[in-house]
């Protein structure tokens, strides 16, 4: 989480013009081009994080009971992650409500930026900052990226006050190394 809340800030400092760009680029390219790579680290970086306490959380013994929910016609990882969250920690009804579709989204994300796809034939599109410029550099934004690490701030809180309400309290050593990360 340290990491996306770095990049975070270099997206920031992007936004606002502070990037000097190379010799061959404007000023608003570079700034442009450092957004998006400072985004996609800090949305990445949420991801991996996640995935991270999933993994630890299994290795704790918490299995995944599969009878407890119904799989979608489309998942990935972030969903299952979101499941194994709810089960453990026993998040409340409106978080666990949301939970999977935005770490499914989350995780859609990461994907898209590892197993990159160029998207300059479908031509510009607008861009938070105002200008117009290739669709992929609308989709890893310093919005976005600022979700990203809210949604995984967000999640490492629910599932301390449900350690503190004394749901699985195996896990807190788990959590908090997150939180610290």
């Amino acid at each position: 989480m340290q990491i996306a809340a770095r990049h975070v800030g270099a997206a920031s400092r992007a936004r606002t013009r502070t990037v000097e760009p190379l010799s061959f680029e404007s000023a608003e390219s570079a700034a442009l081009s450092a957004e998006f790579q400072d985004s996609l680290v800090a949305i990445a970086a949420v991801a991996f994080a996640m995935e991270a306490l999933d993994l630890e959380l299994e290795g704790a013994g918490h299995q995944l009971d599969k009878s407890q929910f119904v799989k979608p016609t489309r998942t990935n990882k972030g969903f299952y992650v979101a499941q194994r969250l709810i089960q453990v920690f026993q998040l409340d009804k409106k978080f666990e409500g949301r939970l999977p579709s935005q770490l499914q989204n989350l995780f859609e994300l990461r994907h898209e930026g590892v197993h990159f796809k160029s998207l300059t034939k479908h031509g510009t599109k607008p861009h938070p900052s105002g200008t117009n410029t290739a669709e992929e550099l609308t989709v890893f934004t310093l919005e976005r990226s600022i979700e990203a690490v809210r949604l995984g701030r967000e999640i490492l809180k629910e599932c301390l006050e449900s350690i503190k309400l004394g749901h699985h309290a195996s896990a807190t050593a788990v959590v908090r190394g997150c939180l610290e990360c």
